[in-house]
Parts: structure tokens; C-alpha cells; sequence
């Protein structure tokens, strides 16, 4: 069937771009950053399987959760897909315009009936900046994701729309020490010296600002945005410190890897 050779076409494709070793590489440096070799080579299998796109930020690894996809990521997958024949979604909403429930369809080709899910937004509704300011948006966006991984057996992977704020690490049993004593010495780590200071929020604005200054020389302003909104940081609204430090290190470590980069390419005097 001309369906089954664009599908076996496609993933001979995947195969041969998770073989490239300069593609592993990246992989393990970007969206697959912090895995084990097992979790990686799990997080390898699952993209061949799901035709779901690293590279395209459809579906990355969070350490402390596992493999993640976004709508956008179920969305692109079903459109690969031969037998999709279109999805609809429908919010309902309060005499106060608050949303209730988000319904979505999902039609297929091949199937008489389509499949249909609802997602309550009492049950899914996240204390976060994103779902305070699109509450309908977010809600739909979670329907989305259910109706389409049942329509396409999408497996292996969770939503962040499901489950909301990636989890963190338990805390230390010790008690944490936000700002170290005057008294000590400044941390001899350039990052080190920059998260002490995370105690105030106009420092940790500042310390953003100043690092997304850096960043740009290097990379889109879009790569920047995407790596907030993957730690749902919204504004000046940064969850807690230990989210704010958690993005800052990620993005900290990225900027020096791009420098170190482009320091290496230019040419010898």
C-alpha cells in the first residue's frame, strides 16, 4: 500500500539519522541532556517508534521524569500519519467565562467512528502563570493530547500538558542555605557565584538579562524562549529558586558550550 511505503520510507530515514554519530552527540549535549546510556537508548527507540522529532523539539528527556512531548509534538505526529482526517475541539465554559471542560475529536480514515475525550479543567488546571493567563488554551491543548495519543497509539511518552511542571528532586535533607554568610568566601565557580545571589528575584532578573546577552551571539532568541517556556518560567514568574537556578544552569552551560564552540572554529593565527 502506498500508505505502508511512505511509513517504512520515513523510518529507514529515522534510522539512519539516530546511526550518525554527530546527531547522538547532539542529542546527548541538547533534549536528551543528563540521560543514562539505557535511558538514552530508550529515548532513541521511542523517537523511531512514535516518528516523533528531537531535533524539532517534539519530544525531549527531563531526568527526574522521563521522556516528554508537547501537543505540538502528538499533533505533528498525527499528521505524518496517512489515515488522520482532522480533529476538532470545543471548550465549554461557566456564565463566568471560566472553562469547564475541553472536548476533542479526532477522525481517522479508516475507522467508522472517531475518537473522542474530554478533559475536565478542575482535574487538570496548574498553578502557573501559562494556565492562569489561558486557561481555555491550556485545557484544549490537554484534550488534544489525549484524543491523539489514543487515535495513534502514541506511546512511550508523557505529556507536559498532563502532568504540568516537570517534578524536581526531592530536597536535601540538610537545610538549604539560600545566600552564603558574609563572612565566607565567594564561590570560586563563576555559576556558583551567580545562583548565591538567587535569594532576591531582582537579582535573578538580572542575572537572565545579563546571560541572554551572551546567548544571542551565539543563538536564536527562540531557543532562548523555548528553554524558559520548558521550565515554565513566565515574566518574572520563575515557580521557585530552585526552578529559576535549575533553567539558569541549563542555559549557563549551553551559552559556555556555544562559545567554547566557536572559539575552536575560528582559525589559527
Amino acid at each position: 500500500m502506498p500508505g505502508e511505503l511512505v511509513q517504512a520510507s520515513s523510518a529507514e530515514i529515522a534510522r539512519d539519522k539516530y546511526d550518525q554519530r554527530e546527531m547522538v552527540d547532539t542529542l546527548k549535549q541538547t533534549v536528551c541532556k543528563g540521560a543514562t546510556d539505557a535511558q538514552f537508548k530508550m529515548f532513541i527507540q521511542v523517537c523511531r517508534a512514535t516518528g516523533l522529532d528531537p531535533f524539532l523539539r517534539e519530544v525531549w528527556f527531563v531526568p527526574s521524569v522521563g521522556i516528554l512531548a508537547g501537543r505540538d509534538g502528538y499533533l505533528a505526529a498525527a499528521n505524518r500519519h496517512p489515515q488522520f482526517d482532522g480533529m476538532s475541539t470545543h471548550v465549554d465554559r461557566d456564565d463566568k467565562m471560566v472553562p469547564i471542560k475541553a472536548t476533542c475529536t479526532v477522525w481517522r480514515k479508516d475507522r467508522a467512528h472517531p475518537i473522542i475525550c474530554e478533559a475536565y479543567y478542575s482535574e487538570y488546571r496548574k498553578q502557573s502563570g501559562v494556565w492562569s493567563q489561558y486557561p481555555s488554551a491550556m485545557i484544549s491543548k490537554v484534550a488534544e493530547v489525549l484524543a491523539l495519543k489514543r487515535s495513534f497509539a502514541i506511546n512511550g511518552v508523557v505529556s507536559e500538558e498532563e502532568i504540568g511542571p516537570v517534578p524536581v528532586a526531592p530536597p536535601d535533607p540538610k537545610p538549604a542555605v539560600e545566600a552564603a554568610p558574609v563572612s565566607e568566601e565567594p564561590p570560586a565557580d563563576p555559576l556558583a557565584a551567580v545562583l548565591a545571589g538567587f535569594s532576591q528575584k531582582a537579582k535573578i532578573a538580572v542575572a537572565f538579562a545579563e546571560l541572554k546577552k551572551a546567548w544571542l551571539k551565539y543563538e536564536v532568541e527562540e531557543a532562548w524562549n523555548a528553554t524558559l517556556e520548558q521550565f515554565e518560567i513566565q515574566g518574572d514568574n520563575y515557580r521557585s529558586i530552585g526552578n529559576a537556578k535549575r533553567c539558569f544552569t541549563a542555559l549557563w552551560n549551553a551559552t559556555r558550550r556555544m562559545m567554547e564552540e566557536s572559539q575552536q572554529e575560528q582559525p589559527n593565527e
